[in-house]
């Protein structure tokens, strides 16, 4: 995102929310608002905290209309925050709920508990894949006239039923009826939902797909009438594990394969001494693909051109 959209959304959303970004706004990240529907409070009451992250999340509504509320938690990935909600007199709690604008929704952040009062809110994507906005409501409701603390209306003669038991037979804190597979503490609302291995750990109905490979490729070319060379090639934050080839086809090519591994995450690649300044001739073809196991791979070919910058193909590479 361009330093002027984030300028005009950082603007936009402290009219809206009613709140000001930090300093580093600019930066990619979560950002995680709170707001109140009915009468009472939320805050955050623990959880871990990265270096870039602020807050606490904090939010009192004495309106039984609610508000979104001025406190705004900002950070990277991974997370888990501790949010409380407390309802006033004569209200109690009901649940929460995340919401996020669509383009937001593919990155998975949940509340583990939605209905007690205290959400485990698990931030799960990292800070380099742009900015992500969240908001986080707690939901209270009027108690009927006479209600004691704790609920349950009580009427001369009568005896109030006995509150409904939470059963949460594997441990996980989450209530079975919330819970997809209540025998099994690693499957939950919440939990890591591993891609693609078959199972749904985290009880929202699908098997999320293969990340994608996101690494930033660099290139330039020297571009003339009778041949290219390249002159900048280089992959950046490469996952662990990962492979980049390159093939190269047509006149001028000084190779038709050549392999590079990273086996560690974020790494850089830089692949122009294996060009070896080459003259590509106008025709010739020059393919890099990225792969990692577990991943959506991708590839970039560069088609050259006369007197041109090469012609530029991208694809998606099945996991």
């Amino acid at each position: 995102m361009t330093f002027a959209r984030r300028v005009g959304l950082a603007g936009a959303l402290t009219i809206v929310l009613g709140w000001a970004p930090p300093a580093f706004a600019d930066q990619d990240g979560n950002y995680f608002s709170l707001a109140i529907e009915g009468r009472g409070k939320a805050e955050q009451t623990g959880g871990t905290r990265g270096p870039s992250a602020y807050g606490p999340l904090a939010c009192e509504s004495t309106a039984d209309a609610g508000r979104t509320c001025g406190s705004v938690w900002y950070g990277s990935a991974p997370a888990t925050l501790a949010v409380t909600a407390t309802p006033a007199a004569g209200y109690e709690f009901v649940s929460w709920t995340l919401t996020a604008p669509p383009e937001s929704r593919q990155y998975g952040h949940y509340c583990a508990n939605p209905a007690s009062p205290t959400c485990e809110l698990h931030v799960l994507q990292g800070s380099t894949t742009g900015e992500h906005y969240f908001e986080l409501r707690a939901a209270f409701r009027a108690l009927p006239p006479g209600t004691p603390p704790g609920g349950g209306t009580v009427q001369p003669g009568v005896t109030p039923p006995p509150a409904t038991p939470f059963n949460d037979m594997d441990g996980d804190g989450v209530a079975n009826t919330l819970d997809c597979n209540d025998l099994n503490a690693a499957i939950r609302p919440g939990a890591v939902d591993t891609p693609q291995d078959g199972v749904d750990q985290d009880c929202n109905g699908v098997d999320p797909p293969a990340p994608r490979i996101q690494s930033p490729v660099s290139y330039g070319f020297n571009a003339k009438k009778t041949w290219s060379r390249v002159n900048l090639l280089r992959v950046r934050e490469l996952p662990a594990n990962a492979t980049v080839e390159l093939t190269c086809s047509g006149k001028g090519c000084p190779f038709k394969s050549r392999r590079a591994a990273a086996s560690r995450g974020s790494a850089t690649l830089n692949l122009l001494s294996r060009m070896k300044k080459a003259k590509l001739r106008p025709g010739a073809t020059l393919t890099l693909r990225i792969t990692a196991p577990g991943h959506e791979g991708k590839a970039l070919q560069f088609k050259i051109r006369s007197n041109r910058t090469p012609k530029l193909t991208t694809r998606t590479l099945p996991a």
